[in-house]
């Protein structure tokens, strides 16, 4: 993406963009309304290409411009996805490469953060864990953290396939008191659901044992589960909502409602009209938000999945009540 970006403004100073033919991976309507899809530019797997925003001081006029603000820091360490979910943009797109970013350039930024007392930070790869990598990452925060009380906390979505190595990172952050909450992404149990989404999910025998290891060292944890999904019914969802408890979820479970995203298989209208998708446009509201106006007055909406068929509406709305009692 920041290689395609450049080349825009690259173009758009030479002819204000008129001539799009060598721009790569981008769509566009010609002045006679032809539509163009120009080649994709192969993917860029050296990510020490990609100057890093802290250490080049990208936010330090905003930060000083505004001293009383509190920040949080959305913080890539890798970048990729392994898995193909239906539901999800970000492995089709990746075509299965996970791609690190140095990590000298990491451990500089987790100092960068602490120095800057960043509270909190967001780590946005689709996987932490998944790499052996990220447990000299952890080692780095848990050390940054000892010596100037900073970051207080980070989130990360971990690998949905733990190995050895997701665990011995996951229990640094925990011991370091930097952990906030361990994902364990489910999204759904229902088998025919799983093969409709291609949902790689862990094995149940495999689920059981992280949960209950998880619980038994007093990690936090909370399970992913996804509302909507095609196959799934009302029956379904409260089956498989009672099985994660069974096997030892007394933390958390949080049910999330089916978005489709444009570039996802199942943004396709005909995956949609495959499993009687009933979808609804409406703004976003953020789990931590308030039902309001956005302050800067520019709305994000998203597509919601409120019916499929195999859950008619009113058996969603039951379900989505069951949902929230859980």
């Amino acid at each position: 993406g920041e290689r395609i970006f450049k080349i825009i403004l690259e173009q758009i100073a030479i002819d204000n963009c008129h001539n799009k033919t060598n721009i790569p991976s981008i769509s566009y309507l010609d002045d006679e309304g032809i539509f163009h899809h120009n080649p994709k530019l192969e993917r860029m797997h050296d990510l020490s290409e990609v100057p890093s925003p802290y250490l080049n001081d990208v936010f330090d006029p905003l930060m000083a411009a505004n001293p009383d603000q509190k920040w949080i820091a959305m913080w890539e360490t890798d970048r990729g996805c392994p898995y193909q979910c239906a539901y999800c943009d970000w492995g089709g797109a990746i075509e299965d490469k996970v791609s690190p970013f140095p990590i000298d350039r990491i451990r500089k930024e987790t100092w960068w953060f602490a120095e800057h007392k960043i509270p909190y930070i967001f780590l946005a790869n689709a996987n932490f864990g998944i790499l052996k990598q990220d447990i000299e990452i952890a080692k780095s925060l848990a050390e940054v953290k000892r010596a100037t009380g900073y970051p207080e906390g980070i989130s990360v979505q971990n690998a949905k396939n733990p190995k050895p190595h997701t665990f011995e990172a996951l229990e640094i952050l925990e011991n370091s008191g930097l952990n906030k909450a361990t994902i364990m992404s489910i999204q759904s149990k229902n088998t025919e659901t799983l093969k409709a989404v291609r949902r790689e999910n862990m094995k149940v025998g495999e689920y059981q044992v992280n949960q209950k290891r998880l619980r038994a060292q007093g990690t936090y944890t909370y399970t992913d589960y996804i509302l909507g999904m095609p196959m799934e019914t009302y029956e379904s969802v409260i089956s498989g909502i009672a099985e994660i408890i069974s096997d030892g979820q007394h933390d958390r479970v949080q049910v999330n409602i089916l978005a489709i995203l444009p570039n996802a298989e199942m943004g396709d209208p005909e995956y949609q009209e495959l499993y009687g998708m009933e979808i609804v446009r409406t703004k976003i509201i953020n789990t931590h938000g308030k039902k309001n106006d956005s302050i800067s007055g520019v709305e994000e909406y998203q597509d919601l999945v409120i019916a499929t068929n195999t859950m008619p509406r009113e058996d969603w709305v039951k379900t989505r009540a069951f949902c929230c009692m859980t």
